[in-house]
């Protein structure tokens, strides 16, 4: 999604965002165990010293931070045009409305965010209920931000 409008500052400005399922195409809505991937397109003005770390804040409906990502390994980069992508697996997030922030920041000498559009994005993970391997059978709400699948392993002691 186009910001339509200048967001940033001296250093970057954001100039896209977009929520894709695993084959890049555009969605709003996502089964519990398919793969979104979250997008930002920004670019950088000026030749400056500084690491700059895309990150990504992720809020549930309720308002509360279900968790905050940062890639790029704090990267010196020179000026021009630049997509920061993350993949979030399938059986991480729990069913739900889901809105996004789109950041840009530096943290030395001091922190600094050049850009942070929260609210930038907005998309839904749907719980089909049946054949969903993170229920176990259960039927009921499933509390928390996240439901991830994890290896368990259960074994007889006797």
């Amino acid at each position: 999604t186009d910001t339509g409008r200048a967001t940033g500052n001296s250093v970057a400005q954001l100039l896209s965002g977009a929520v894709c399922n695993s084959a890049g195409v555009l969605s709003a809505e996502f089964d519990i165990a398919e793969s979104v991937l979250i997008r930002m397109v920004y670019r950088i003005t000026s030749s400056i010293n500084l690491q700059l770390v895309p990150n990504f804040h992720f809020y549930r409906a309720d308002g509360s931070c279900a968790f905050v990502t940062s890639g790029g390994n704090g990267q010196t980069v020179s000026p021009g045009v630049y997509r920061a992508e993350c993949h979030i697996p399938g059986n991480f997030l729990n069913d739900g409305l889901y809105s996004v922030g789109l950041a840009l920041s530096s943290f030395e000498p001091s922190l600094e965010v050049h850009f942070n559009e929260q609210g930038a994005l907005i998309f839904n993970i749907r719980d089909p209920l049946d054949g969903v391997l993170t229920r176990a059978g259960y039927r009921g709400p499933v509390p928390g931000a996240v439901r991830p699948l994890f290896e368990w392993t259960v074994e007889s002691l006797s």
